[in-house]
This record gives C-alpha cells, sequence and structure tokens, in this order.
C-alpha cells in the first residue's frame, strides 16, 4: 500500500480544530440566544455569580466530552479495534491501537457516531424536559462544537478518494490507498 496522506495532531493543528470549535460554538450560542430572545447578560451573571451552577455547567460538559469519547471507543471496538483513551494538546481522544486499517465507511462510523448520536439523544431530552430544554440545547450545541475535528478529518480523508484506508497511530492517522 502506498501512503497518500496524513494527519498529525500536533499543536498547531489542535490550536486551529479547537480555535475553530469555540468559534462554532460562540456563533451557534450566540444565534440561539438571538432567535429565543434570552438575554446573554444574565445568564453570564448567573455563570460567574452562582458557583454551584458554573460547577454544574463544568460537569455538563466533561460529561459531555466522556460519552463522546466513549462513543468512539465503541464504534471503534465494533470493528475489532483495541482502545487507548489520552489526552494532548487540549484534546481527549480514542485511539486504535490494533494497526488495523479501515474504509472510508468505516471511519464515517467511527468519526461521526458521537455527533450523530448524541445530537438525537439531546434533541430527545429536550424534548421530554421541556423546562430544561435549554440544557439539553446547550449540550446539543457544545457536542456539535466539539466534533468539529472530527468532521474537519473525515473531510480531509474523503478528500484523499473513497478506496482509501486508514490507520489510526499514536499521533494522527495515516491514509494508503492500494499499490
Amino acid at each position: 500500500m502506498t501512503k497518500i496522506g496524513e494527519f498529525k495532531l500536533n499543536k498547531t493543528n489542535s490550536f486551529v480544530i479547537n480555535s475553530i470549535s469555540l468559534f462554532v460554538f460562540v456563533l451557534a450560542m450566540t444565534g440561539f440566544y438571538k432567535i429565543y430572545n434570552l438575554n446573554l447578560h444574565d445568564i453570564y451573571l448567573n455563570c460567574i455569580s452562582n458557583i454551584s451552577f458554573l460547577f454544574f455547567i463544568v460537569s455538563f460538559l466533561l460529561i459531555i466530552v466522556v460519552l463522546h469519547e466513549l462513543i468512539h471507543g465503541i464504534a471503534y471496538k465494533f470493528f475489532g479495534a483495541k482502545l487507548k483513551f489520552g489526552f494532548k494538546h487540549l484534546n481527549i481522544y480514542t485511539i486504535d491501537t490494533s494497526s488495523n486499517a479501515y474504509g472510508v465507511v468505516e471511519m464515517f462510523v467511527i468519526m461521526l457516531l458521537p455527533l450523530l448520536s448524541l445530537t438525537v439523544f439531546f434533541l430527545i431530552l429536550s424534548y421530554m424536559f421541556k423546562e430544561n430544554y435549554l440544557y439539553f440545547i446547550f449540550g446539543m450545541i457544545f457536542n456539535i462544537a466539539s466534533s468539529i475535528g472530527d468532521i474537519i478529518l473525515f473531510i480531509y480523508m474523503l478528500s484523499k478518494g473513497g478506496g482509501c484506508k486508514i490507520k489510526d497511530t499514536n499521533y494522527g492517522f495515516l491514509m494508503y490507498k492500494k499499490s
């Protein structure tokens, strides 16, 4: 097999992806607050002045991140992976240490399952618990923004062609085509 592409999770790539994610999150939250005519200033003051509420929000976000990575892990395991979880350059990640090569369809499932499943989950919760829908929409927006790296990497993989194989490594992804 011939190597046709590579993505490394280094400080620069991490900074770019996290910056785009933050921009998407702020933009989406601002739009959400404008659409529903919510007072952003009052919400901000409530968060800063109420330490238990701030703790709740931070805990909620951490739970979403953990669920997101666990869903990646479940998808990887479905395709026979050996898993390793880690933290590098402000990114929590799940990698396959088995050297398996995955096709584009498998990578679609692995990379985008957290985005799709948690979005549906939060939409269902916001419908079921209407009095707390703001929290679930907030969680959904956070998960979508957190999935930006997965989306960017999947688009990059698609740009290399549908017949490529992808190997997960300790530092990113390698992409191959049959010689």
